[in-house]
């Protein structure tokens, strides 16, 4: 038994207190009946206690012949699956000791790419796999967490959380925003704990046995399960089939759907925002108008600015925001690289822009590099500027060497000629198209003059085309 089928037994647990409040007795049937305590069970009260006596009904954990529920028979080389088994979705009791050491963390997405030992090697989906999915999720914005005890070595761009036991990593867990990993412990815990994931079941186990409906299961089901212990082609074939820019997508689109965000972020005709913004959400609603099933903004910039590119290659959108602009851009570019220092900001992004060619990066960008802070506005999520501080890191756009940018649209709050400076290379081997915000008062706080930005472009030789409500659009 291991640490998914002890979170299934609470679950069964949760649900025979619903027809009898007596706690659960959990036994084992093997040659003789034993009964087993598992620190899953720890503060559970449900399920009777190691040495605690009473009235209880007994669960059944495995049946006579050893099996547990959702078996039908087991050989050395394969499971019998019960068809008609489905998980209720476990609990887990922390302790104050392990609220403690989980209340410094707030992992992004936990990932879990191994397997334990012992199980069928058809439940791993392969380390190059999962390297890869690191690097997109890294490419993509994402922050990735993995666990273990000291010495474990997390994939390249995973930050490690030394946790001394299961528990202590399902504490963590808690506070995720999203679970991706293998059928197993974690997923189960996910479930419990009312994390949505993305799930990779491959070809061994069928989705539906062990599954949850919250989560997104990558596998085949109970009619092409095979249950084979021993390494299978099958089963290779299956995880073949799951890319790592499937894995990225799902989860995505998992975001996207409004699951796992943070008690930080609102809806508002299908586009998230930061919880205390009030101004975009007032003119959103007074404008009306919908694209693609959402509210908008600036959509008429949007398409005045597109009339002036010349290829679709490269997007460049500086001050992303929520993704505003770039989940527009990202259906017309082949690829968009969004910048944006604020961590509510960017949980808005990677739910409102779901194009997997659309690249996040949590920095400022400036005419140098270094460390800055900055100030939101708790209404206006939008009025967010620059100031001194260590917070965020402060970027060159040349420092990314990209390549065919077509169009730049920059928003920085008076800020933008900076942003502007630290791309002047990138800039003259392009000649992108550019929307710059230039509204007066703005670039002053930075000792500017209200359309440096402008002057500057135009000194390097883009023409300007048209000027709306304090946004100015140039190209070459």
């Amino acid at each position: 038994m291991g640490y998914g089928d002890e979170l299934m037994v609470t679950g069964r647990a949760r649900v025979m207190q619903q027809r009898d409040p007596r706690k659960c007795l959990v036994t084992y049937q093997g040659i003789e009946k034993w009964t087993r305590y598992s620190r899953v069970f720890d503060n559970n009260p449900r399920i009777a206690k190691r040495g605690e006596t009473g009235d209880f009904q007994e669960l059944k954990a495995r049946d006579a012949n050893g099996l547990r529920p959702y078996h039908t028979a087991k050989t050395d080389q394969r499971w019998g699956y019960n068809r008609h088994f489905r998980p209720d979705a476990g609990e887990l009791y922390f302790s104050l000791a392990e609220k403690t050491f989980a209340a410094p963390y707030r992992p992004q997405v936990v990932i879990e790419p191994t397997i334990k030992a012992g199980a069928s090697p058809n439940k791993q989906w392969g380390l190059e796999r999962w390297q890869e999915f690191a690097r997109l999720m890294r490419k993509a914005g994402y922050a990735l967490t993995q666990f273990g005890p000291p010495g474990t070595r997390p994939l390249q761009g995973a930050e490690l959380i030394e946790t001394p036991d299961f528990r202590s990593a399902c504490a963590v867990l808690a506070n995720a925003r999203a679970y991706v990993g293998h059928e197993g412990g974690l997923h189960h815990a996910a479930a419990a704990l009312g994390i949505p994931g993305v799930v990779i079941f491959g070809g061994f186990t069928p989705v539906e046995l062990t599954g949850y409906p919250m989560h997104l299961n990558l596998g085949v089901g109970i009619d092409a399960a095979c249950g084979m212990r021993t390494p299978c082609a099958h089963c290779a074939k299956e995880m073949a089939a799951i890319e790592p820019d499937m894995v990225l997508a799902e989860l995505r689109a998992l975001l996207a759907r409004g699951e796992g965000r943070g008690k930080n972020v609102k809806n508002c005709g299908g586009v998230w925002l930061p919880d205390g913004e009030q101004h975009l959400v007032e003119w959103m609603k007074n404008r009306n108008e919908v694209i693609d099933g959402k509210l908008t903004y600036q959509y008429h910039k949007f398409q005045a600015a597109m009339l002036h590119v010349k290829q679709f290659r490269t997007a460049v959108d500086v001050g992303a925001h929520c993704g505003l602009w770039s989940m527009h851009l990202a259906k017309r570019f082949e690829t968009v690289h969004a910048f944006e220092p604020v961590a509510d900001h960017r949980e808005c992004f990677l739910a409102n822009v779901t194009g997997v060619n659309a690249v996040l990066h949590a920095a400022a960008l400036g005419e140098r590099e270094g460390m800055v802070s900055m100030n939101s506005a708790a209404t206006s999520s939008g009025d967010t500027t620059v100031s001194e501080g260590d917070d965020v890191p402060l970027k060159m756009l040349d420092s990314y060497n990209l390549r065919d940018v077509d169009f730049i649209k920059l928003d920085c709050e008076g800020y933008e000629l900076f942003a502007l400076k630290g791309g002047t290379e990138t800039i003259k081997r392009c000649k992108p198209c550019v929307i710059v915000e230039q509204k007066p008062g703005k670039a002053q706080q930075f000792g500017l003059p209200e359309t440096g930005a402008v002057d500057w472009l135009r000194a390097m030789g883009a023409v300007l085309r048209k000027e709306i409500s304090g946004d100015y659009i140039l190209s070459w």
